[in-house]
């Protein structure tokens, strides 16, 4: 359980420029480490008033608000010229007891936060800020302004590179946000591929899970998987019931055994397994460039369709 967070300026190694660090205060250091490692922690951040702004750590996926800290304008300067220095951020957890000396590292290296909570009107930010360009397609897709909420989600994937040129696993909400824009577009392959894309980087991701099993709402056998992870991950009452009653068929499945079925299957789920697998086993995924070239044509597509 996470008791308190604050942020600060530390050296992970000695000689090394210093990093912001979130120092989340934990009373047992193990299990909240396998959740930090299990999600994918995101932060929010909000202007309060004045001269201070506030920062929210949560895990989306669970539902479970991690907390949050305040800082000022000047400080939020100072992190975030840091941030952009240093290409990313740490989680630190660190044990809610004085005496114990033990500690946990986790890396965010592409990731910048909104230190300056600039909003999703700012139009003219100079850095990538994780998540900054999925909040403005969220608000534009909502608006029906689709091509220009591709365009903010192409962006939004580069801030997510790796050195390496791999994506970050936060990347997987912009995905996921891709695919509704699909969904809306009429593309529904472009939707079901999109949503796969963020389970093979991300397969707890519950919202992905709900889409790819609305996408298969005629056949319950291959929903199941879907149902039965995002189950595993919010065991809510209420959800198992919609699930039920969304998934019952007159005369060839009722709702109780849909309920069971989920209930059996997520008793079995392991949710640090990928969800799909090749032929041999190994887990399966894309390459960045092709995401990108699928988030490309998704965006091209948008433009003709616009007559522009």
């Amino acid at each position: 359980m996470i008791t308190g967070v604050r942020v600060a300026l530390t050296r992970p190694d000695q000689g090394t420029d210093s990093i912001p660090t979130f120092l989340l205060f934990s009373t047992a250091l193990a299990e909240d480490e396998h959740l930090l490692r299990h999600y994918a922690p995101l932060e929010a951040c909000h202007t309060q008033g004045g001269d201070i702004i506030r920062v929210t750590w949560a895990l989306p996926d669970p539902a479970v608000k991690l907390g949050q800290v305040d800082i000022t304008v000047d400080e939020g300067r100072e992190y975030q010229a840091r941030n952009i220095a240093m290409s990313g951020i740490l989680l630190l957890l660190l044990p809610d007891t004085l005496e114990a000396a033990e500690r946990r590292t986790i890396e965010l290296a592409p990731y910048h936060v909104d230190w300056l909570a600039v909003g999703i009107k700012e139009q003219t930010h100079q850095i990538p800020i994780s998540g900054l360009g999925r909040r403005r397609a969220r608000r534009l897709r909502r608006q029906d302004r689709l091509m220009g909420a591709a365009r903010a989600l192409l962006t939004d994937i580069d801030g997510y590179r790796r050195a390496d040129g791999s994506l970050l696993r936060q990347a997987a909400y912009s995905l996921h946000e891709a695919a509704l824009l699909a969904e809306a577009a009429g593309m529904a392959d472009a939707w079901e591929y999109f949503e796969e894309v963020t389970l093979m980087l991300y397969p707890n991701c519950h919202d992905a899970l709900i889409g790819l099993a609305m996408r298969a709402r005629a056949d319950f056998d291959h929903a199941l998987p879907f149902l039965a992870r995002a189950y595993a991950i919010r065991p809510r009452q209420e959800d198992l019931a919609l699930f039920a009653r969304t998934f019952a068929r007159p005369g060839h499945i009722n709702p109780r055994s849909v309920r069971d079925a989920i209930l059996t299957r997520a008793k079995e789920e392991n949710l640090d397994e990928p969800l799909f697998r090749d032929s041999s086993g190994q887990a399966l995924w894309v390459t960045p460039d092709d995401i990108v070239l699928h988030l490309q044509a998704l965006t091209d597509h948008l433009v003709d369709s616009s007559g522009r």
